[in-house]
């Protein structure tokens, strides 16, 4: 029991003392972020305004139509070429006519539209879908996705089996 008193007065006296060397929050100064007569602490924080609370996400823009949608993949593509080393005689890349020349065949739903591209071959662009993906004519991403499109395109936006 004694010994217990004992430390109870040291870890008291330890505590005051660490204590002594530091001003009260009345001492300090509104230049220093503490407490004086005006509240310089409650002013502060009153200053900063409320916590902005959770992070808004970015505006995300989709094209109006699904040709302009298709149109946008055109760089995506033409990059994934360039890096995967492709666009000579053995791995052919997408030739930007292709995208330029698209047309609309014929909207399927609010969401998905049956496009040609420049050169015939026909497209499902599904615009909500995954924040937009490119199909074969079929719709269904279990089904081949043409040439040159299956190698030359980034396989996240051009959903197709390699066949």
């Amino acid at each position: 029991m004694r010994i217990r008193g004992a430390t109870l007065v040291i870890v008291a006296t330890a505590i005051t003392a660490g204590c002594a060397g530091e001003p009260s929050l009345d001492a300090l100064g509104a230049a220093s972020g503490g407490a004086n007569d005006k509240g310089s602490v409650v002013a502060t924080l009153e200053a900063l305004g409320p916590p902005p609370g959770p992070p808004r996400p970015a505006p995300i823009e989709i094209p109006a139509s699904p040709v302009d949608f298709f149109r946008a993949q055109m760089s995506l593509c033409s990059q994934y070429s360039s890096l995967a080393g492709r666009g000579n005689d053995n791995y052919p890349h997408v030739e930007m006519d292709r995208f330029r020349r698209s047309v609309l065949v014929r909207e399927i739903d609010r969401d998905t539209a049956l496009i040609e591209d420049g050169r015939g071959t026909r497209l499902v662009v599904d615009q909500w879908k995954t924040m937009g993906i490119v199909l074969p004519s079929s719709g269904r991403p279990e089904d081949v996705m043409p040439a040159p499109y299956r190698l030359g395109c980034p396989p996240d936006r051009f959903v197709g089996s390699f066949g």
